[in-house]
C-alpha cells in the first residue's frame, strides 16, 4: 500500500526521440505491514496541460497587443475642420444608472475653451448620440436636473431634490439647504470635516 504523494514537482523527463517531455512526478513510500518498503514514483504526461497554458498566454497577449492597436488606430485619426486639424481624444463612456443612457462626462470649463474646441463639446457628446454626465452623480445631466435623483442629507437623513442640497462633499456626500438654515454653525462645520476625512480615507 503505498502513503499519500509526498511530493509533486514539474520535471523535464528524456522521451523516446531524445528531445524529451514535460511531466509531473508525484513520490511517496510504500508501506509493508507497517513498515516503510521503499518508494513510489508516479509519472503524469504534463504536456496537454502546458500547452493549453502556453495557448491562453499568446491569447492574452495577442488580445493586448490587438487592443493596443485598437487604440493607436483610434488616437493617430484626425479630422480636419474649417481649416484646423483635430486629433481623436479617448474618453470612457458610462452607463446612467436611471435612464440607461450613455454618457460621458464634461470637464469643468472645456465646453467653453476656443483654443481647444472649435465645435462645443456637448454638442460633439450629442452628435455621437450621447449625454452629458452629472459629476460624481452616476447619472446623467438630464436626470440629474429633472428632480427625479432624490439625495439623502447627512444630517437629517431626508431624501431632498437636488434644488434642496446646499452643499455636496466627495461627489456623494449631501447636505441640505433646510439643515443649512437651522443647525448650528458648528455642527455645519463639522459635518463637513468629518465628511471629507471620510472622503479622504476612502480614496487612498
Amino acid at each position: 500500500m503505498a502513503k499519500k504523494c509526498e511530493c509533486e514537482s514539474p520535471a523535464l523527463v528524456p522521451a523516446e526521440d531524445g528531445k524529451g517531455f514535460w511531466c509531473r512526478i508525484c513520490q511517496g513510500t510504500r508501506e509493508t505491514a507497517g513498515q516503510d518498503a521503499g518508494m513510489v514514483k508516479i509519472i503524469q504526461d504534463d504536456r496537454a496541460r502546458r500547452e493549453e497554458e502556453d495557448n491562453q498566454r499568446k491569447r492574452l497577449e495577442d488580445r493586448k497587443d490587438a487592443e493596443a492597436q485598437a487604440v493607436k488606430d483610434l488616437v493617430t485619426q484626425e479630422l480636419v475642420y474649417n481649416g484646423t486639424r483635430y486629433g481623436a481624444v479617448l474618453v470612457e463612456i458610462l452607463k446612467c444608472k436611471s435612464c440607461e443612457c450613455d454618457m460621458v462626462h464634461l470637464v469643468e470649463g472645456s465646453d467653453n475653451n476656443p483654443f481647444t474646441f472649435r465645435l462645443p463639446l456637448t454638442s460633439q457628446i450629442e452628435q455621437a448620440g450621447r449625454k452629458v454626465a452629472a459629476w460624481a452623480k452616476g447619472v446623467c445631466a438630464e436626470c440629474y436636473e429633472s428632480g427625479e435623483i432624490m439625495e439623502k442629507c447627512q444630517i437629517c437623513e431626508e431624501d431632498r431634490k437636488p434644488s434642496e442640497i446646499e452643499e455636496t462633499i466627495g461627489g456623494e456626500y449631501h447636505l441640505c439647504k433646510s439643515c443649512f438654515a437651522t443647525v448650528s454653525a458648528k455642527k455645519w462645520e463639522d459635518t463637513i470635516d468629518d465628511l471629507r476625512e471620510q472622503v479622504r480615507w476612502e480614496s487612498e
